[in-house]
């Protein structure tokens, strides 16, 4: 690579500055064709990824559910009858509600 960085170039001769710019030409073409060869790498490998990839032992394969029809309906319903009950409570207020105590 040329590194003209630290050079002045207003002190070099003609022949100097000629043989600089040649080297540039030949340097930027070595780019470009560098540049070229990864962008194609680029391609490439996008289009690898839409290939089959090898799936991890631990990745579980998708299964399709299965879709049953309508369920079997019984003929009778199996249902568990009331029992009578042992005793029933009565929740309710006392008949003096708040509104009627007295405030003195």
């Amino acid at each position: 690579m040329v590194d003209i960085r630290n050079t002045n170039l207003n002190s070099l001769s003609k022949g100097e500055l000629i043989t600089i710019t040649y080297k540039l030409f030949e340097e930027n073409e070595l780019l470009r064709i560098r540049i070229s060869d990864l962008e194609e790498k680029l391609n490439q490998k996008g289009k690898s990824e839409n290939l089959k990839k090898e799936i991890s032992l631990w990745v579980k394969a998708n299964v399709k559910k299965k879709h049953n029809g309508k369920r079997k309906k019984r003929l009778n319903a199996f249902v568990r009858m009331k029992d009578t009950p042992t005793n029933t409570i009565f929740h309710s207020h006392d008949k003096l509600s708040v509104g009627m105590i007295n405030c003195a």
